[in-house]
């Protein structure tokens, strides 16, 4: 019976294991669809994406958060940063952006119809929101650099 047990856990491990993999493979580019003109128009190899949904407060209170820190880093890491903000209702966005009043270390791009959110299938099953992408969308780096040193050395590795 012990056996069986853990032929039945080992087995749960794999497929947990396989699904983490294929999800991680799968996402090698993001599909900005009718955002990506904005972001190409950028001559810089290398560019940071945030996405943030802007109808969320505790969202926005970690977008402040991270662009905070993204602005220390604005001279070291000489990136054009972009905020693609999901959000239904602009209004509120801005007027819970105005309570801060924040120098913002990129340019606000809003997505009224969360089509960043249908296009990319892993914000449904992750909570990144950092990316850095070249000229052709491919992703170099994803987390927040700011809350775990391996990621934050995965940014700086690519940047060289």
């Amino acid at each position: 019976m012990r056996s069986v047990l853990w032929i039945i856990v080992i087995f749960f491990a794999c497929i947990y294991a396989c699904k983490e993999e294929k999800v991680k493979q799968e996402y090698k580019q993001l599909r900005l669809g009718e955002f990506a003109s904005i972001i190409k128009k950028d001559s810089n190899d290398l560019k940071l994406v945030s996405v943030v949904d802007g109808s969320c407060s505790i969202c926005i209170v970690n977008f402040l958060e991270l662009n905070e820190n993204l602005l220390k880093y604005k001279k070291k890491w000489d990136l054009p940063v972009y905020y693609i903000v999901m959000t239904g209702d602009t209004l509120i966005f801005h007027v819970n952006l105005k309570k801060f009043n924040p120098e913002l270390a990129g340019k606000i791009i809003l997505d009224t119809n969360y089509r960043m959110l249908d296009s990319n299938f892993l914000f449904k099953q992750s909570n990144i929101d950092l990316f850095l992408i070249d000229n052709e969308n491919n992703i170099h780096a994803s987390g927040n650099p700011f809350n775990d040193k391996s990621i934050y050395h995965q940014y700086t590795k690519e940047m060289k």
